[in-house]
């Protein structure tokens, strides 16, 4: 069974609070936090030569990113409803997996969902416009590959999710393209340091996705969303779980090698490789201690949390 429903209380129709809800808001961090660790890298990389701050291009990329990001998860939500994957879910882990169960639940239905995305997809492209014309057509090359990752991960015909792609759908649009679309957005280039930090945090971001998926792995199967989780078992899951913290990890200790950052940034994410090992344990064995799994899709959220601000304070102090 489903756990952590949400109440309904639908007598007099949906409320905002219940369109807020069903963006699934808790997760902004995922692409928050890349944005904001990009523009440190940006403004650290020209700061000695006295460019200052650009204030409305970070309020405007932060603001674009938002409304993009709950666009996306309330897409995903309509396209899982429609391909019966969260209907026929009886394992989700509410509110990790699963969706947000809005439709599932009769609170909003999958046609309000559908215009609710509609709208915030006006409100992602009217800021990315206004970004736009504050720093020109290269912001029109990130706003675009934001978003086809992003809708195209669940939007039929090219389901990214579907076809083992969604993983990487995730680390380039969660990860990649925002570190350096706001390191772009402060330097006006792409230096090395973002280039090696955009890495690790596409692949912690996808490794949110990956641990979240693997109680889902029975209905995506029935439904013909073939994840990782899916196409591998539970196993091999967990092993590319823990190698993509290692690479993430070697991309880390390289940048202060090579002097990109300073090398007290590579502490916390080598501390919790330690930790990870449990998490890799508990995708193993999910079936038999489900209050234990839970706990570890918190520390790898709270993991990826705590070293995306880690490493941005010391790329600010450095």
């Amino acid at each position: 069974m489903a756990t952590g429903q949400y109440s309904i209380s639908q007598s007099h129709g949906p409320t905002m609070k219940d369109y807020l809800l069903a963006t699934r808001p808790q997760f902004l961090i995922a692409t928050l936090l890349p944005v904001i660790l990009g523009t440190a890298i940006g403004y650290q990389s020209v700061i000695e030569i006295g460019v200052g701050f650009d204030l409305l291009a970070f309020l405007l990329a932060i603001i674009c990113v938002l409304f993009a990001n709950l666009c996306i998860n309330v897409l995903n939500d309509v396209y899982d409803d429609a391909n019966g994957t969260d209907r026929i879910n009886k394992h989700a882990i509410i509110p990790f997996t699963g969706g947000s169960r809005f439709i599932q639940q009769n609170i909003l239905s999958r046609q309000q969902m559908r215009q609710w995305s509609y709208v915030l997809l006006f409100l992602a492209i009217g800021t990315g416009f206004l970004l736009f014309l504050h720093k020109g057509y290269v912001v029109l090359l990130f706003g675009l590959a934001g978003l086809f990752l992003g809708v195209s991960y669940s939007m039929p015909p090219i389901q990214l999710a579907s076809r083992g792609l969604g993983e990487l759908a995730i680390a380039l649009g969660c990860g990649v393209v925002p570190i350096l679309g706001a390191s772009w957005l402060q330097s006006g280039v792409i230096g090395a340091a973002a280039l090696m930090l955009a890495i690790p945090a596409g692949l912690w971001a996808a490794n949110i996705v990956l641990v979240n998926e693997v109680p889902d792995a029975q209905a995506d199967a029935a439904s013909g969303k073939r994840t990782l989780t899916v196409r591998f078992g539970d196993r091999a899951t967990a092993g590319l779980y823990m190698l993509g913290n290692l690479v993430a990890v070697s991309f880390i200790c390289t940048a202060a090698f090579l002097g990109l950052i300073p090398f007290a940034t590579i502490l916390l994410p080598v501390i919790f490789l330690l930790p990870q090992i449990f998490v890799t344990d508990r995708m193993r064995q999910w079936r038999k201690d489900r209050q234990a799994f839970i706990s570890a899709i918190k520390f790898n959220i709270a993991s990826f949390v705590l070293s995306m601000l880690w490493i941005t304070v010391w790329v600010s102090v450095g």
